[in-house]
């Protein structure tokens, strides 16, 4: 009976971590913004500028993240014991874009997904 009882202990703290460890499962996303700032024509340049994604999870994960359309990349990656991790996003405006602009402010959102096991 001694055994038996042992047994159904180990069994129920084992069930009892597993599903603590699936529950702390989380991950997040922040998202710095990306500013291209003025331009004038005269320049004779791009206009390049780029921002933050950070991907913070609590635990042992695996990551993507990725843009809406405006972007092109999918980027992934993985957290052994979980921790923070920034990854840099470049934005460009071509010059022959600018030039034909209409003068006013312009602004555009991205979505950034996170998708995380």
């Amino acid at each position: 009976m001694n055994k038996l009882m042992i047994l159904a202990t180990a069994l129920l703290l084992n069930m009892l971590w597993s599903s603590k460890a699936l529950a702390l499962l989380f991950c997040a996303v922040s998202a710095t913004n990306m500013v291209f700032g003025s331009f004038s024509p005269l320049t004779g340049s791009e206009v390049v500028s780029t921002s933050n994604i950070n991907v913070t999870c609590d635990a042992l994960s695996s990551y993507a993240i990725a843009l809406s359309p405006g972007g092109s990349h999918t980027v992934t990656g993985s957290f052994l014991l979980g921790g923070s991790r920034d990854h840099t996003v470049y934005g460009r405006i071509p010059l022959a874009s600018q030039r034909t602009a209409v003068a006013g402010s312009y602004s555009d959102s991205i979505t950034v997904t996170l998708t995380y096991n």
